[in-house]
């Protein structure tokens, strides 16, 4: 047993120990959660849950031992001692609470029942001050040390509060129990990284009962806050799926701890100061790094959880450049998708056109993928974009040709599909720029029948390809993806983005084989008749450029809702 552990339940165990009849009770007490006599003491019931595998507690009738019937059996003596501890644990609350860190609650109570049997004068008030003016906890123990002439060893106390904090959900770290909001979200990933939880597939935070440790997956350190009742004391199972919203790069990220950060693959939980706590596979614990060494390219907002009116403005202000029409009246833009923006206007007959298109805000990056469509002197399709990005684009007349135009240039601006996730599958490694193939006049029967309806070939990239009315390609993929209808955001090594439809099953596998060591994840579906002879020739749509629909390895895949309809 830990030694500063065994000094904390010292208070209890002199008391009991003394009494040969009540020894058993003491056993049992420690044993059993059920007693709960730890709450007497204002200590983490989990401490002595913890204890349970190292006793092994003698055949007594538990039901005897209540929480009230085994303080009664107690002598006079021994209920004013455990009395007066209970009322400075209290006391230990209280002024911790009105010392601004009542989420150091447990810390300060352990200190206490670990370390301060011979203290004199102990004055709740002046203990507290302490929690407060510490910037970390070295500096607090050292503070402790010299204020109450005592010798913690900080090592050894770290060593005590993570097994301590690992078997309890901390239930002074929520400012508002009443709520799912972000500030007690930055709470609850401070407290995993605190306490020292691993990292397990499928886990949100509850107590693996073999090794005794807790444990989240990446999406499931922010499930566990969502699903975790305070009051209860126990997780719930309303959240299933992290949903999110990406709302900017980091050079648009609000200071306020509790917003999430994401790098195209995982999440984590902005925790102020440029930090961020995340559920690592690769590390196998909760861990916490600078956002600025990682891999972290944006940050977001999920839901579920309420954020304050700045994150509010943050999320108006990342938009807040709405789609500006040309002054002119000779452009009209319209988005087609998350990677295309369609521009018409007023043109004369004879004369030539050139476009540009430029992101408005410098992180978006990508410039090199932007293409340009054109469909007559009149139309054109930019793509190669970024999904809900703003891009200002001008049309003017060629040189040789201004004399001869009914307007010198015309601009406006307008923003990509904004798409909200729903869920983010593991990244394949490995060759996956293998686009495939398929007829859709194959698919003749329900579900796929029905998907494949009031789609059409695409008009933009002149690859055959069915498209439909969201600006969603046709696929086909596996069912560990989704099933008919579903969609999703691809993203390529690359930069490209598009979205797709499944409108057809690949069965119950993330892939096929293709050729030597690729990996076909996606099967686009192209229109009978329309396949490119090229395409028939390699087997891969993924071998060309196809108007900025440039195929690189897959880098992520989302699943997504769905937006509004659009026309091409």
């Amino acid at each position: 047993m830990l030694a500063t552990v065994a000094a904390a339940l010292k208070k209890i165990a002199i008391y009991i120990l003394g009494d040969e009849n009540k020894r058993g009770k003491l056993f049992v007490l420690i044993a059993s959660i059920a007693a709960g006599f730890l709450g007497l003491m204002c200590l983490p019931v989990a401490v002595l849950s913890s204890m349970g595998n190292e006793i092994e507690p003698p055949e007594i009738d538990k039901s005897l031992f209540t929480e009230s019937a085994l303080f009664e059996s107690l002598d006079s003596e021994q209920q004013a001692e455990i009395t007066n501890i209970q009322n400075q644990c209290q006391a230990i609350e209280d002024a911790m609470t009105n010392a601004g860190v009542r989420d150091q609650t447990i810390k300060a109570q352990l200190i206490y029942m670990s370390y301060f049997d011979g203290v004199q004068n102990f004055y709740a008030e002046s203990y507290a001050h302490l929690f407060a003016v510490a910037p970390n906890d070295i500096d607090l123990i050292n503070a402790i040390n010299s204020t109450y002439d005592l010798e913690i060893d900080y090592d050894e106390f770290i060593r005590t509060y993570t097994w301590v904090m690992n078997s309890t959900i901390n239930e002074y770290m929520f400012t508002d129990s009443t709520t799912k909001n972000c500030a007690d979200l930055a709470a609850w990933a401070e407290n995993a990284y605190i306490s020292g939880w691993g990292y397990m597939n499928g886990a949100t935070g509850e107590r693996n009962e073999s090794d005794r440790v807790r444990y989240a997956d990446n999406a499931g350190l922010m499930l566990g806050y969502l699903n975790y009742s305070p009051t209860d004391k126990a997780f719930g199972s309303d959240y299933t799926t992290l949903v999110y919203t990406e709302q900017g790069g980091l050079d648009t990220i609000p200071e306020v701890a509790g917003i999430g950060l994401f790098d195209g693959s995982k999440h984590g939980v902005y925790v102020g100061n440029r930090e961020v706590i995340f559920s690592s596979a690769d590390c196998g614990y909760v861990t916490k790094e600078s956002i600025d060494r990682g891999s972290w390219t944006s940050w977001c907002t999920y839901e579920g959880i309420d954020y304050p009116q700045e994150v509010d403005d943050s999320e108006d202000s990342s938009d807040s450049e709405q789609p500006t029409p040309d002054e002119t009246g000779n452009l009209k833009l319209s988005t087609i998708s998350v990677s295309c923006i369609k521009a018409e206007w007023k043109a004369k007959k004879g004369v030539d056109y050139e476009v540009s298109c430029t992101p408005t805000n410098q992180s978006t990056g990508y410039t090199e993928n932007i293409y340009f469509e054109f469909k007559s002197n009149s139309l054109c399709y930019i793509t190669g974009l970024r999904e809900n990005s703003m891009y200002r684009i001008e049309v003017r007349p060629v040189a040789e040709d201004k004399d001869k135009s009914n307007f010198t240039s015309a601009s406006a601006a307008a923003r990509t599909e904004k798409v909200e996730v729903i869920q983010t599958f593991p990244h394949e490694d490995g060759w996956t720029n293998c686009f495939a193939y398929e007829n859709a006049a194959g698919l003749t029967l329900d579900p796929s029948w029905s998907a494949i309806q009031n789609c059409s070939v695409d008009v933009v990239t002149n690859t055959g390809i069915m498209r439909d009315e969201y600006g969603d390609y046709c696929v086909a993929m596996g069912t560990v993806y989704g099933y008919c209808n579903d969609r999703f955001l691809v993203e390529l090594e690359n930069g490209t983005q598009f979205t797709v439809k499944i409108c057809d099953s690949k069965g119950d596998i993330p892939y096929h084989d293709f050729g030597v060591g690729g990996k076909c994840i996606i099967e686009f579906i192209h229109a009978d008749g329309c396949l490119p002879g090229c395409v028939a020739f390699t087997g891969n749509y993924g071998s060309y450029n196809w108007s900025g629909l440039n195929f690189d390895n897959i880098k992520s895949i989302k699943k997504i809702n769905y937006g509004e309809k659009i026309k091409y």
